[in-house]
């Protein structure tokens, strides 16, 4: 058996997480030959593994597109592998079969983007025309969760049988548990992305502030330059004097051990999964969560848990104040 991992796209974040995941996987599986097809990111060869590197592709969004309708099915051919498990969401032409891991959800979000948010309207309607043919192309897919799945069946016109859910998981032995006495206030480790929605964390804590409440310290994972949007945010919690941390990048072990004394705070309403919301929940800690199918799904039967509308900076305001007097 031999199984060919295609993904020059991945570089860093989740899809970087979700390569190693399958790489520790071949690590362990010597019955199996496998052929990593890889850009920039450096893994090591072994006996059953053989890693390839292209890191031209990273040099323009040419280069990436040629060579994943060019070249890509000319080394998979090469190869000739039983199966193609493909970890960038469109398929590429090969006639060995392809497993597509689909870990992109913009295309399938209720929410839809206007050209006032060029990227992401292009990523939703363009590059999201790309990822459902491709969903209908595979000849299995891959999801991180039960609402994409049923999504992507809806959308794509896919039988459920042939999508299959694997949900990221957590290391628990780097978790520090959640302790209550400890408490400093709320934690969002999150990029800058529109949809991550750090706005209505910005308007809460003003409406907290001028009611002359405590709602102690809030961290983000940002420098506060990211975007226009992020820039405006850092500026006004600058000028209004609230108690936002701008932390900048954090690594893992930094992540974990932030859950043992923040709550988290997670007013995204565009994931996949949602990663931080089951680490929190695995350490204990207490949750305030935008009401999403994916935050319900990952949240369920979580006692700690508390939901409000992405939107409403009001009832987040309500919602912070209810969590503190529980803690």
């Amino acid at each position: 058996m031999k199984v060919l991992v295609y993904d020059v796209a991945a570089e860093s974040g989740g899809a970087l997480s979700v390569l190693k995941e399958f790489y520790e996987k071949a690590v362990s599986d010597v019955d199996t030959e496998w052929v990593f097809i890889l850009s920039v990111v450096k893994l090591s060869s072994k006996d059953n593994i053989k890693v390839e590197n292209y890191p031209e592709v990273k040099k323009s969004w040419i280069k990436r597109y040629f060579f994943d309708k060019f070249t890509a099915p000319k080394i998979i051919k090469k190869h000739s592998p039983d199966v193609v498990l493909n970890l960038q969401n469109i398929t590429v032409r090969t006639k060995s079969k392809q497993i597509l891991y689909m870990q992109q959800s913009l295309p399938f979000s209720p929410f839809r983007f206007t050209l006032a948010h060029k990227k992401l309207w292009v990523i939703q309607n363009v590059l999201g025309g790309m990822i459902k043919r491709s969903c209908k192309k595979a000849d299995e897919i891959i999801v991180q969760s039960e609402w994409i799945r049923k999504a992507v069946s809806e959308q794509c016109k896919v039988p459920e049988e042939r999508i299959v859910v694997k949900s990221p998981k957590v290391d628990k032995s780097k978790l520090r548990i959640f302790e209550a006495e400890k408490c400093k206030g709320f934690f969002y480790p999150a990029a800058g992305s529109f949809y991550k929605n750090h706005t209505v964390v910005a308007r809460a804590c003003t409406l907290l502030k001028e009611q002359g409440y405590d709602y102690g310290e809030v961290v983000f994972t940002l420098r506060g330059d990211e975007t226009e949007e992020i820039r405006e945010i850092y500026e006004i919690s600058r000028e209004k004097g609230l108690n936002i941390t701008w932390e900048g990048e954090m690594t893992r072990e930094e992540v974990f051990r932030t859950y043992s004394e923040y709550a988290l705070i997670f007013p995204s309403f565009i994931e996949t999964f949602g990663l931080p919301l089951l680490e929190a929940r695995e350490s204990g800690a207490p949750v305030l969560a935008a009401d999403t199918p994916f935050a319900r799904e990952i949240l369920a039967n979580y006692e700690k848990a508390e939901f409000f509308p992405y939107d409403n900076p009001e009832i987040l305001a309500e919602k912070i104040k209810i969590l503190k007097e529980k803690i």
